[in-house]
């Protein structure tokens, strides 16, 4: 089908690739910086070729098309083109290694993490995921004179136990790696399907994941084996970074993205992981108790939100829930932090504010307004009301971090202004109330948020 095969066709499948089965337009869009109108035409020639279809508002490339595996290929061989000579050469030479010794047990081999998304540090490791049949016990002979290899050996039945637990080191080799062989096609069927949400059981398998590598970073320290040290110091980081935004419900990618991802939802622990990632074995060596204080700053970062499961969900709800829920979520968030909350406040024409928050002598008006849809003018004619701050929450059904926060449309903030309204994304708010959990910043931080212009 070359007649489909326009670079704004190639752009959307190479993104319903990623974000698999049951994708939504303006995530659609989101993700490959589309427009949406371009998204749309994009996917009617996709659907009226045969090679896509919608569910309701969702979309969904054909998974048993023999075009679409195909061009997943392409998108697979175009990766390892774009790689680095050197780790294309090695990440080969491996791929044929393991075939000659495992042969047909030998189910998939997929390169992912930081290299295969293009991420990848001159210290990141080369994360390679092993999958086998079960009938072979060769794989863990494969010997590989590559240093960076970091080889994760799993067999079809555990794959898909972790996949159905939203285990997201499967997910990431799943949805973002780079397939080196994959002969029956197993690794394919998981990359074109529905993706499962992160379960309960997910977060506390990670959970156990941190509290090994905690103990083996202070193990080894005390052995004087720094380079161990620091790939667990690392360790501790990277799964703390994972949990918090798993908790959150944001599916974490690499080891050097999650620090963007937790930037984009306006939490300082961002720079702090990339802070402590920095810090190479001579450092941690030469001032072990910093580097153990800092690393104890950061699980204690993820405690503090978590703590007792209230505040999480609250915080959670922020993003995720719908207007009650929304509202609910900002009004619990702002106790957990130490402010006083009324909802559902009447006032004297009859009509009620969403929450009072009420501090030092002075009453803050809120509405919170969510919607699966960009934050434009419709969104200012859903409160009728003047001199509020509004917390508004777009695109409430993608992951929060995809999302643009950004106010469409001439003259919204103009009529807004008119209005008296301040304008607060839900993003913006939920990082200070964040910050003031974890006792990063005071609660000025977020009376300046609150605070309308008038």
């Amino acid at each position: 089908m070359p007649e489909i095969l326009t670079s704004r066709n190639i752009r959307t499948m190479k993104t319903m690739l990623e974000l698999g089965a049951g994708s939504r337009v303006d995530h659609i869009a989101l993700r490959s910086g589309l427009s949406l109108q371009t998204v749309y035409r994009s996917l009617e020639t996709l659907i009226g070729s045969g090679v896509a279809s919608k569910r309701g508002t969702t979309y969904s490339l054909h998974g048993d098309e023999n075009f679409v595996e195909e061009f997943a290929h392409l998108v697979d061989s175009e990766k390892i083109l774009l790689l680095d000579k050197g780790v294309s050469r090695e990440a080969l030479r491996f791929r044929d290694r393991a075939i000659d010794t495992m042969g047909k047990s030998l189910t998939s081999l997929v390169l992912f993490g930081s290299m295969a998304r293009g991420r990848a540090k001159p210290e990141s490791d080369a994360d390679i995921m092993l999958i086998h049949s079960g009938r072979s016990t060769r794989a863990y002979d494969i010997a590989s004179p590559w240093e960076k290899a970091s080889l994760t050996i799993i067999s079809e039945e555990e794959f898909r136990e972790k996949w159905f637990e939203g285990n997201d080191l499967v997910r990431s080799a799943a949805s973002w790696g780079i397939s080196l062989h994959d002969p029956r096609g197993f690794l394919y069927e998981y990359r074109v399907s529905t993706r499962v949400p992160i379960t309960e059981k997910s977060i506390v398998m990670a959970g156990k994941s941190l509290e090994n590598a905690w103990e083996q970073f202070l193990e080894n320290a005390r052995k004087g084996n720094w380079t161990a040290a620091a790939a667990y110091k690392n360790s501790v980081a990277s799964i703390t970074g994972r949990m918090i935004l798993m908790e959150l419900g944001v599916f974490p990618r690499t080891r050097w993205e999650v620090p963007e991802q937790l930037d984009r939802l306006n939490l300082s622990i961002g720079k702090e992981l990339r802070a402590i990632g920095g810090l190479s074995n001579e450092d941690i060596a030469r001032d072990f108790e910093r580097t153990t204080g800092h690393l104890e700053d950061i699980v204690g970062y993820h405690k503090a939100l978590v703590s007792g499961g209230r505040t999480i969900a609250s915080l959670r709800a922020i993003f995720w829930g719908t207007g009650v829920e929304a509202q609910r979520g900002v009004s619990a968030s702002l106790r957990a932090a130490g402010f006083e909350c009324e909802e559902e406040v009447a006032i004297d024409d009859g009509t009620h504010i969403d929450i009072v928050v009420a501090v030092e002598g002075e009453r803050i008006p809120l509405e919170v307004k969510t919607t699966t849809k960009p934050a434009d003018e419709k969104l200012l004619m859903r409160t009728t009301l003047e001199n509020v701050t509004l917390v508004y929450n777009p695109y409430r059904e993608i992951p929060p971090d995809d999302r643009s926060y950004e106010i469409k449309g001439k003259g919204v903030e103009e009529e807004a202004a008119r209005r008296g309204l301040k304008l607060v994304p839900s993003v913006r708010l939920f990082g200070d109330i964040c910050e003031v959990l974890t006792g990063r910043e005071g609660k000025p931080t977020v009376l300046e948020t609150l605070r309308s212009r008038h």
